[in-house]
């Protein structure tokens, strides 16, 4: 029955790292649109002096999904803000305490975020952006995918840090 769970923890590891990957990427190729946006906003302004709308609209929509999906990246590395740091050297039991409230503070936080994301989005869906002319729903739909992309993150280092502790128990 051991191997079943350290199986399982092998798995949620990796899922875990290729998601966290994966989201650094897009969150990185979102910053560097953003950035050749800003550019061609500057270049118009300042060469042609107009520039284009949705240059302003398509560089502020990039750097809302960068900024919250650079947010769970910056959650699965453990560098977000803390009000308490608690390092290896801590004891075992602040170690302990400080992992299970984290984990009920996200909890709560991406529970809401993700029970009222549905409302959000359903307003979201019934307006275009004016310049782009897309759904609103689009953007604002970074906030459910930040809020379970979180929420993952929280069960799995929830779940494998507690794992590795029985395992060390039983050795």
């Amino acid at each position: 029955m051991s191997w079943v769970f350290t199986r399982l923890r092998t798995l949620l590891i990796a899922a875990d790292r290729r998601l966290n990957a994966g989201l650094l990427w897009i969150s990185s190729g979102l910053l560097c649109a953003m950035v050749v946006l800003v550019l061609i906003q500057i270049v118009a302004r300042y060469l042609l002096r107009d520039a284009p709308a949705w240059t302003e609209e398509g560089a502020r929509y990039c750097m809302v999904w960068s900024a919250l999906l650079a947010a769970t990246c910056a959650f699965y590395e453990k560098a977000d803000p803390a009000l308490v740091k608690v390092d290896e050297e801590s004891a075992a039991r602040l170690q302990q305490a400080t992992s299970v409230v984290r984990f009920i503070c996200v909890l709560v936080f991406s529970g809401v975020l993700l029970v009222y994301s549905g409302g959000m989005l359903m307003r979201s869906a019934l307006r275009r952006s004016e310049a782009l002319d897309i759904n609103l729903a689009l953007i604002t739909g970074v906030v459910p995918v930040f809020a379970s992309v979180i929420l993952f993150h929280a069960v799995v280092q929830f779940m494998t840090a507690q794992a590795t502790e029985r395992q060390d128990i039983e050795c």
